[in-house]
């Protein structure tokens, strides 16, 4: 127990720490220390795992819906800023989000007329491609896993568990469908329907995005949109991706398309968060200790 309580102090301290800087630091810009600082550069942003709305809690969400929509609207301002690179390994998230952060990067191109690159690292799906759609030229790796164009809406299923062990659900509403994703009583037909509507009504907003940005006729571009997957060689074949290549890859584009010499500076927005110190600063020392955190830890449910 001594060496938990330790661990936990220590883990605790460096939020302490964290909090700080994060509180007292601004967005930041690779190279401050390098007599180059200031020179005109290629901004990037990284939109990492789930795309949702979440707390806007940037000390914690680094990568959240608040934090790159304030990157974005950052670099938008700067002057140095000659490009905008997006960097993207995100399995999708919630509609609204994604479309947000597209329609923030349409403003962003629109006000500024400089080029928009999106480099697919593992994965770029579903609403994360949606967002990617926004990219004036979208990279992806061979193997990286690009598309799943669809609209899923799922839930659990406790409908037999109250004849079972006699617990349910006791539920009182104002409206005739307020309850109709409740996970202990059957669809009716006619919320099927609505839900059904609904889904296609996404579904279509989707399909036109993918039809406006990518330039493709719309029986293929619904063919490519049954929620397949493909990888980042098969997106190519099909102008779902213009490019194969990394992050190198991207910036390079970036680059070139906004005439910068070979010392130009790479700029990152981001502010400081608890996730990035431990990442970059802590390393493998905090990896060696998490595997002792698994009796004091919360348990998760995947």
């Amino acid at each position: 127990m001594k060496r938990e309580s330790l661990i936990v102090a220590v883990l605790l301290g460096l939020f302490g720490v964290c909090a700080i800087v994060a509180l007292w630091s601004g967005p930041v810009r690779s190279g401050q220390d390098d007599p180059k600082w200031g020179a005109a550069g290629v901004g990037v942003i990284t939109l990492s795992g789930p795309i949702d709305a979440g707390s806007g809690n940037a000390l914690f969400e680094p990568e959240g819906l608040a934090s790159v929509i304030d990157q974005i609207h950052a670099h938008r301002d700067d002057d140095h800023v000659k490009a905008l690179v997006i960097r993207i390994n995100s399995p999708g998230g919630t509609v609204g989000a994604s479309q947000e952060i597209y329609q923030e990067l349409k403003r962003f191109k629109a006000k500024t007329h400089k080029p928009v690159i999106v480099s697919v690292a593992d994965l770029g799906a579903s609403g994360a491609y949606w967002v990617a759609m926004a990219g004036d030229v979208i990279v992806a790796n061979p193997g990286s896993l690009v598309g799943s164009i669809g609209v899923i809406m799922s839930g659990m299923d406790f409908e037999k568990v109250p004849a079972r062990y006699g617990i349910g659900m006791r539920t009182m509403k104002s409206g005739k469908y307020k309850d109709m994703l409740s996970s202990w009583r059957p669809v009716t037909e006619e919320e099927r329907v609505l839900m059904q509507t609904m889904l296609d009504d996404v579904h279509a907003q989707f399909i036109d995005v993918l039809i406006a940005e990518r330039k493709i006729p719309t029986d293929d571009a619904i063919q490519l949109a049954q929620g397949q997957v493909f990888s980042g060689r098969q997106a190519q074949k099909l102008k779902l991706v213009d490019q194969l290549g990394g992050m190198t890859d991207a910036l390079e584009i970036a680059r070139k398309k906004a005439k910068l010499g070979s010392d130009y500076e790479v700029i990152h927005k981001a502010e400081p968060s608890v996730q990035n110190f431990l990442q970059h600063y802590l390393g493998a020392q905090v990896k060696s200790l998490l595997p002792d955190l698994s009796a004091v830890s919360t348990p998760r449910i995947r």
